[in-house]
């Protein structure tokens, strides 16, 4: 799943890295992919994960666009994975806005969940 929503991105131009493999000289615009747990709800249980849009210091303005552009991408959209599996994902939510000192960039999570049964 990471590699088929990371290539999605990447076809846009957008670099996407894995958690904490990036530094504070790392080229903004870029995201992270986080995977998250499992989540067992009413209705069936769920893969969630997480992108992270980082951008310059500054104006959240940018996050904002970012977060906008993740969420048309995936929300409510199938992919095949390399495997023939296709995939649905659902947004769940964003987190607060957050300047991260030591990359030196703004940030906020765009959560996604993914149903498995």
């Amino acid at each position: 799943m990471r590699a088929a929503i990371q290539q999605l991105f990447e076809e846009d131009g957008i670099t996407v890295y894995q958690p904490y493999s990036t530094t504070s000289k790392t080229r903004k615009p870029y995201y992270v992919l986080k995977m998250e747990n499992d989540l067992e709800a009413k209705g069936g249980r769920f893969d969630q994960f997480e992108i992270w849009p980082y951008t310059a210091k500054g104006s959240f303005v940018t996050v904002d666009e970012h977060v906008d552009a993740i969420k048309e991408a995936l929300d409510g959209k199938t992919i095949e994975l390399s495997d023939g599996r296709r995939i649905y994902m659902e947004y769940v939510r964003t987190g607060p806005d957050f300047y991260d000192q030591d990359l030196a960039a703004n940030t906020r999570s765009v959560r996604f969940r993914v149903p498995t049964r």
